[in-house]
């Protein structure tokens, strides 16, 4: 078995990206906003059709659930875009994790 990171597959289109909906308190009103996947996506100028969305989710137990979710995300070697206080928006250049 190859140590690969596997591709997720939506249709025909390989996802290329994490959407990390949620919400985020802007640096330049203060206010606190929900940044939902298709939001997330435009902010990015990203394809939709390239995203796996994380769902967000802060019921009971979200900490476990997301954990598992984001550990399987994780091994499909994705890059991770989230809301962003900074309203900086540009895509990373790696897979690596962003804050």
């Amino acid at each position: 078995m190859s140590d690969e990171p596997r591709k997720a597959r939506i249709g025909s289109v390989k996802a290329k990206y994490a959407l990390h909906p949620g919400p985020v308190t802007s640096q330049s009103d203060g206010q606190t906003h929900f940044v939902d996947a298709h939001q997330l996506a435009r902010l990015y100028g990203v394809s939709p059709s390239e995203c796996v969305v994380v769902a967000w989710d802060n019921g009971p137990g979200h900490e476990i659930v997301y954990r598992i979710r984001r550990e399987r995300i994780e091994r499909m070697g994705l890059i991770h875009l989230r809301p962003r206080s900074d309203g900086n928006y540009t895509l990373p250049a790696t897979t690596q994790e962003q804050p």
